[in-house]
């Protein structure tokens, strides 16, 4: 197996100034890399079949509970990687948020010292 890592890259048309592959909807799992088992495939070391199975399919014998549990591995890859995209985002909006807030804080107690610093030698 072959697993290869895809670099973000600068790009004036992508979103937030970077092109990833983990963007991609194309790309199931969400992820920077790709995996490669051509070469266990093609040497019969692995079933193509069977492993197309693990990775997009039902991954539990019970018919009743895979009705209520779906797909394969990159399923739960996408599903895990896009709530992880959505609470990094969420979690840099609160850094704003606290960063606006500090600056709105520092600006408030400068004015409140200049005010006493007025009051004071009036």
């Amino acid at each position: 197996m072959t697993k290869t890592i895809v670099k973000a890259n600068s790009n004036q048309y992508a979103e937030n100034g970077t092109c990833r592959i983990s963007r991609s909807e194309f790309n199931i799992p969400r992820t920077d890399f790709i995996y490669n088992f051509d070469y266990y495939i093609n040497h019969s070391l692995l079933d193509g079949t069977e492993l197309n199975k693990d990775l997009y399919l039902k991954t539990i014998a019970d018919e009743a509970a895979a009705s209520v549990l779906p797909e394969g591995y990159y399923y739960w890859m996408n599903k895990w990687n896009l709530e992880y995209e959505s609470l990094a985002l969420l979690i840099a909006k609160y850094q704003i948020t606290v960063l606006e807030s500090e600056a709105r804080l520092k600006a408030f107690s400068t004015a409140v010292d200049a005010a006493n610093d007025t009051v004071i030698n009036y």
